[in-house]
């Protein structure tokens, strides 16, 4: 009997710290009950936001890609297009598109590439002024050393083309000259851009003829960069570990506009024809006694 009254109280009491517990809680939540509503309601619109972004991102990839696929085909099928009036018409749509999703998404990667683009568009028009414009503004986007460079050379091929094609003073090739030397300066030394602004300076040196120059840069190509490191492909020259997401998807169309081919190679080449032309095309001057 006793056995079975202890029992009894034992439940009773639990039964009080269960009451006096709930009611605690009640107490606490009327105490408190703005701030637990306003922090379950801040959970939830944390998740809806969440949702919500994780839409808005997928949509905005769909539309990057979208975009910058359509110009990538745009520039790659310029080749196979006679017809001057569909080449610009094509090359038109393309940097409207472009000139709106960098505007939309600027300071992000998809703007950086769409300036960069953009830019290759006017380039393609032989609108040079419009194309270094471009350039400019992709360099003024840029967020890492490398896609400084890349900026730095375009601008110095618009540069270059601009005496050639539109007579423009000599000048101008030594304005490219130097922002070559700034691509060299920026590119993180090995890397695509560092090498090709290497072998881009020693052609404009060579077209003001400073052939010592010149092949003094492209023996530094044929040293630094051996035949057994001059791959094609994937894993070519330049390439590098691949990013996820957009970033990824700006590296992998930047390094197929610019895939570069062996350096080596090219050095060699440009350094034995300059080396057999300034010897006949360009005779050095006598040696002083």
């Amino acid at each position: 009997m006793a056995t079975a009254k202890a029992k009894l109280r034992r439940e009773d009491l639990a039964k009080d710290e269960v009451a006096e517990t709930v009611e605690e809680l009640l107490l606490a939540f009327r105490r408190h009950r703005l701030k637990i509503v306003a922090g379950v309601a801040g959970a939830f619109l944390l998740v809806s936001l969440y949702g919500l972004f994780s839409a808005r991102r997928a949509s905005i990839l769909r539309e990057t890609n979208r975009v910058l696929n359509q110009a990538t085909i745009v520039i790659g099928e310029l080749p196979n297009i006679e017809d001057e009036t569909t080449r610009e018409n094509n090359l038109r749509g393309a940097i409207a598109e472009l000139e709106r999703l960098a505007e939309r998404y600027a300071g992000t990667p998809a703007s950086r590439l769409a300036l960069y683009l953009q830019g290759n568009c006017y380039y393609y028009m032989d609108d040079l002024e419009r194309a270094r414009e471009a350039f400019e503004r992709y360099i003024e986007e840029a967020r890492t050393p490398e896609e400084r460079a890349r900026g730095e050379l375009a601008v110095g091929y618009t540069l270059e083309n601009q005496f050639f094609l539109h007579d423009e003073p000599v000048t101008r090739l030594e304005d490219a000259r130097v922002r070559y030397v700034r691509a060299e300066q920026a590119a993180p030394p090995g890397s695509y851009p560092f090498y090709q602004a290497l072998l881009n300076q020693a052609r404009v040196l060579e077209l003001t003829y400073r052939d010592a120059e010149a092949l003094a840069l492209y023996r530094r190509v044929l040293e630094e960069r051996p035949p057994a490191r001059a791959v094609r492909g994937g894993g070519g020259e330049g390439a590098s570990a691949r990013r996820e997401g957009i970033e990824g998807f700006v590296e992998q169309q930047l390094d197929d506009l610019l895939r570069p081919l062996s350096f080596y190679a090219t050095a060699k080449l440009l350094a034995d024809r300059l080396e057999a032309t300034s010897k006949v095309i360009r005779p050095q001057e006598p040696a002083q006694p």
